[in-house]
């Protein structure tokens, strides 16, 4: 069931409709592969199972293919800067080593051949 939601959000994603001017043509407006697709929910399912209370809306989802198969990251939004004083020492934290609030920045590597994750990354 999760996968047909997040087939049909990411398909309303991509849809754009073409404005005064614009090409009407469906081959013109954005969208994404069969086989993207089906990388992108082997990915969410272990995104989802990695990050049970991560919020998928907070974080954006690159897929990128590569020879043999799909990489898709899952990037957190940043979060809020945070400023303080304790005594005489003023602070501001940010976020450090891939990781915000919001989650952690981690890549999926699909093999196109099996469509199976070859490889989680988690970037610094």
């Amino acid at each position: 069931m999760r996968v047909i939601i997040f087939s049909a959000l990411l398909l309303f994603c991509a849809y754009r409709p073409a404005s005064a001017g614009e090409s009407k043509d469906p081959l013109d407006q954005p969208h994404i592969t069969g086989s993207a697709l089906k990388a992108a929910s082997v990915a969410l399912q272990a995104f989802e199972k990695a990050q049970p209370k991560a919020r998928l809306k907070h974080f954006d989802v690159y897929i990128e293919e590569f020879p043999g198969g799909f990489q898709v990251e899952f990037v957190p939004a940043p979060s809020p800067l945070k400023t303080g004083c304790e005594g005489d020492d003023c602070y501001v934290s940010s976020d450090i080593g891939g990781r915000t609030a919001n989650g952690r920045d981690v890549r999926y590597r699909i093999e196109r051949k099996t469509g199976k994750i070859a490889e989680t990354i988690y970037p610094k």
